[in-house]
C-alpha cells in the first residue's frame, strides 16, 4: 500500500504527507496503516507512477509479478557454483516470503546486487552505474563505498557516483528544490519504525537499553572497521558478501524481508569451511521464528555479528579468500 500510494501521489504537494497516504490506502483499500509509507527516494517514485494509475488490485497483481521476475532473474543470473544450493536457498527462504507477502520491493535490489557480482570485476564502469539502483534501498547499501575504496575498484565507484548522480538529479526534477529537508522530515518519523526487536540489525539489538543510541553509533564504527579490514584482504564476492552483512547491521531501518539481499552472500560465503554452519542457519527459516523481548536477545543481529567477525578473522589470516 505505501508503494501505490506513493506512485500516486509523487510529483503532488502532497508526496511527503503523512495523512495524504492515509488517505489514498482509505481510498484504495477501505483501511489504512500509519506505519505504511512510501520512504523511498523521490525519482524511485515517479518510475511506479503507472501502477497508481490503476486499480488497487490490478497493480498489486502486476507488483507481485514483477517481483518475481525479479527473483527468476536471481535464480538464472547469479553464477552458482552450485545450482542445488541455490534452488534449496530459495525454496526456504523466510525473506523470499516476507518480501512476496508483504508486497516490499527487495527482490528489485536483489536483481540489481547479481547483475553487480557478474559484472563488477569485468565491466566495473557499468556495474557501478547499474550498483546506484540499489539506492531504492539505500539505507541497506550505507558500507558499499567502503568496500569500493578499501579494494581500490575506482572505475567501479566512479560509475557508482554518475549513476547516483542521475538518481538525484531525477530526485529534484521530480520533487523540485527543497525537497530534501522535506523528505528527512518525513522518513524520521516515529511511526515509521515499528516493532524495532524485529529488526536484524544494532538498532533491533540494542533498543531498549539506556544510552542505546551511542551505543549504536559505537558498534557501528566497529562494524565499518571490521568491513573495511574484511574487504582488503578479501576477492571481490567475498569482500561484498561482508559489506552486505555490515550494511544491514548498522542499517537504522531493516526487517526480516530485507535480509533478502544477503542471499547470494550467505551462498558464496557457506562455501568456506568455518563459517559455513552460520550461513546454514541464516539461509534457513530457523532464526527468523524466534524473537526477543529483551535486549541484546535477537538471534539474527547476533548471528550476522557472528559471522562478520570469522569472516574478518579469517580474511586477516588468509591474507585473501580461497573463494572464486
Amino acid at each position: 500500500m505505501g508503494i501505490y500510494a506513493g506512485a500516486r501521489l509523487v510529483d503532488t504537494s502532497e508526496q511527503f504527507n503523512a495523512d495524504a497516504y492515509l488517505r489514498e490506502q482509505v481510498r484504495a483499500t477501505g483501511w489504512s496503516a500509519p506505519s505504511i509509507l512510501y520512504t523511498r527516494l523521490p525519482a524511485f517514485a515517479f518510475v511506479v507512477r503507472p501502477l497508481g494509475q490503476m486499480q488497487y488490485l490490478h497493480a498489486y497483481y502486476v507488483w507481485e509479478a514483477l517481483s518475481l521476475a525479479c527473483f527468476a532473474g536471481f535464480l538464472v543470473l547469479w553464477p552458482a557454483p552450485s545450482r542445488e544450493w541455490l534452488l534449496v536457498a530459495a525454496c526456504w527462504s523466510f525473506p523470499l516470503f516476507a518480501d512476496i507477502f508483504g508486497g516490499q520491493d527487495v527482490a528489485f535490489v536483489l536483481l540489481v546486487l547479481t547483475v553487480v557480482w557478474r559484472w563488477g570485476p569485468s565491466r566495473p564502469f557499468i556495474a557501478g552505474a547499474v550498483l546506484a539502483l540499489a539506492m531504492l534501498k539505500f539505507h541497506l547499501i550505507l558500507l558499499l563505498p567502503v568496500f569500493l575504496i578499501g579494494q581500490r575498484r575506482w572505475r567501479m565507484l566512479a560509475g557508482l557516483c554518475c549513476g547516483a548522480a542521475v538518481v538525484v538529479a531525477g530526485c529534484f526534477a521530480v520533487a523540485r528544490a527543497g525537497w530534501v529537508p522535506e523528505y528527512l522530515r518525513f522518513v524520521l518519523q516515529g511511526q515509521t519504525n515499528p516493532s524495532l526487536r524485529a529488526m536484524p540489525n544494532l538498532h533491533g539489538l540494542l533498543e531498549g537499553l539506556p544510552h542505546s543510541l551511542g551505543y549504536e553509533v559505537f558498534g557501528a564504527l566497529v562494524v565499518t572497521v571490521a568491513v573495511w579490514l574484511s574487504t582488503q584482504r578479501a576477492s571481490f564476492s567475498v569482500g561484498l558478501s561482508a559489506t552486505l552483512i555490515g550494511s544491514i547491521l548498522v542499517s537504522h531501518h531493516s526487517y526480516p524481508a530485507d535480509m533478502l539481499l544477503l542471499l547470494p552472500a550467505l551462498l558464496t560465503l557457506a562455501f568456506q569451511e568455518r563459517p559455513r554452519w552460520f550461513c546454514v542457519l541464516l539461509l534457513s527459516p530457523l532464526p527468523f521464528l524466534v524473537q526477543a523481548q529483551v535486549p541484546l536477545a535477537e538471534p539474527l543481529p547476533i548471528l550476522l555479528i557472528a559471522l562478520l567477525v570469522v569472516l574478518s578473522v579469517q580474511c586477516f589470516k588468509t591474507g585473501q579468500s580461497v573463494l572464486f
